[in-house]
Formats: structure tokens, sequence, C-alpha cells
């Protein structure tokens, strides 16, 4: 079994290629830019550069390939992207694809990176190749981006109020995509992946508070504030109004369900957020 993971040198993609390595499974990575990819190719995975966006440098990619694991970056161009990379696995003769997909995934979806998402996953039905969707709503990374705020001015910036989400960590969501490429048992199958539980943003700073031996303060954002400042930043505005809608997503409960889908995908728990923390104290400004 050959397995193509497409956007090898993103958080999940190249977690994915690595733990596929690890089982002894055959992958090669697709990537844009193959400088970028030297800890993929010293493990001895194989390397093939190629751009979604020129699907004439896909075939060769694809070539001999049973299965793929795909995911790209959040982009406005993303329904046609990957719609090249479905169109290149299915002439290759692809059985399964295993698309990462993510929060609000549907059609009718208040946010659009959603609707991008179900526009692919129904491309991919439709291909007459074996699917597999996996539909994360938040990854525990994302509260790192954060962490200079807390290290120095013991800020945790919220921009959703009260409301819970049951966030995952990227490594668990690429063993469930790992745990699916290596199985049949997953073709047809759809599954919201999420960390043992949700939390609030003001659960978050007390777990800070008592890691760190200090108080950590929720900063309340208006999420059009959040939006603004994004784009201050240089942020696209496209991309500021995809996370604005992922705010109001979170804020009426759209990410607070949570799911087993690690447990049934790779056999053992998730990490929890506490876990998380604790691993990656120092970036929060914990004492050495």
């Amino acid at each position: 079994m050959t397995v193509l993971a497409i956007g090898a040198n993103g958080q999940v993609g190249g977690e994915v290629a690595r733990l596929l390595a690890q089982r002894g499974i055959c992958v090669r990575a697709l990537v844009r830019d193959s400088a970028k990819a030297k800890p993929l190719a010293a493990l001895g995975i194989e390397i093939v550069e190629a751009d979604l966006a020129e699907p004439s440098t896909l075939a060769r990619a694809f070539s001999g390939v049973d299965r793929v694991f795909l995911s790209s970056a959040l982009d406005p161009s993303q329904v046609e992207l990957q719609a090249n990379a479905v169109e290149a696995a299915r002439n290759a003769g692809v059985r399964h694809v295993v698309k990462l997909s993510g929060l609000g995934t549907a059609l009718d979806s208040e946010v659009a990176s959603g609707r991008w998402h179900a526009q692919t996953e129904e491309r991919i039905e439709a291909s007459g190749m074996g699917w597999t969707h996996l539909r994360p709503y938040f990854f525990l990374q994302n509260l790192l981006q954060m962490a200079p705020l807390v290290a120095n001015a013991d800020v945790l910036p919220n921009s959703i109020g009260g409301a819970a989400i049951a966030g995952v960590d990227a490594r668990d969501l690429a063993a469930c995509a790992v745990g699916a490429l290596a199985s049949d048992d997953h073709f047809g199958l759809a599954y919201d992946v999420t960390g043992p539980e949700a939390f609030t943003y003001g659960e978050i700073a007390e777990v800070l508070s008592k890691r760190l031996g200090r108080a950590i303060r929720t900063l309340e954002l208006k999420p059009e504030i959040a939006r603004a400042r994004m784009i201050e930043d240089g942020m696209p505005e496209w991309h500021a109004d995809v996370l604005e809608e992922f705010a109001a997503c979170f804020t009426r409960g759209g990410g607070a369900p949570v799911t087993d889908a690690v447990l049934q995908l790779t056999g053992n728990a998730p990490r929890s957020v506490g876990e998380f923390i604790d691993e990656h104290a120092s970036a929060f400004g914990a004492a050495g």
C-alpha cells in the first residue's frame, strides 16, 4: 500500500506522513516546496514537489498511489484546488481518500470554509472512490498563538464569551487520519473529531493560572474588534472574515459537542487541554 499525504508541510499533513512512516507504510509526501520537507525526507519519506493549482504537475505524485490524505491551507480557491486533487486521484485509480474538513462542514453552513469543505466532500463521494471525512472544530495548537500574551501580560484573548469548544490536539487528529488510511473499516464515514471535553476560555485561564502559579485573566474582545486587529496585523480580509465566522459559530455552540472519534479511529484517548498546557507550559511563561 502506498499513501500520498497532500499538504505534508502542514501541521497535520506532516504528522500524518511521519506516523505512516513509523508504521512501515510506504508514504509519499506532496509539497509545493521540497526544501521545507527536508525533515520528512530525512525519515526516508519520498518527497514529490507539485502544486494543486497546476493540475499538470499532479500525475507523477499520484502514480501508483492506493490511498490519499487530502489537506490544504485555508484559501478562497480551496474548492478548485482540492477538486484538482480529487480528479488526479480518480484518474490514478486511488481506492480511498481521507479528507480533512473542519468546523461547520455543510453545503448551507454559516461558515464559508464549511461550505468549501462540503463541496469537496460531495465531489469525493461522487467520484466512486472510498472516502472518510474528518471534521475537527479547533486545534489545541491554536492556543500557542496566544502564548506570548499569556507569558508577557497574563492575558488570554477571548472573542467567544462563555461558549465552550471541544478542541483536539492536531497530533491526535493526525493519528485519526492514519487509523482511517490503514483500514477499510472507516469507508463511507464522517467523524467530528474532538478532544475529551469542551472548555471555555475562562476555564483555560483557570488551568493556566494553576499551572503557572499566577493569575491569568481573559481579555474579552468583540468579534469585530478581533477582526479589525487581525487585518491591522496584515491578515487578508477574507481570512479575517472566516475567523469571525468561526467565532460566531462557536458562540452559538457549534464547537461544543464532544465525540469519541479519536478512540474509535486510534484505540487511544485524546489529549486533554490540561495535558496540552502542561506539555507547553514554558511557552506560556512557566518558570524553569
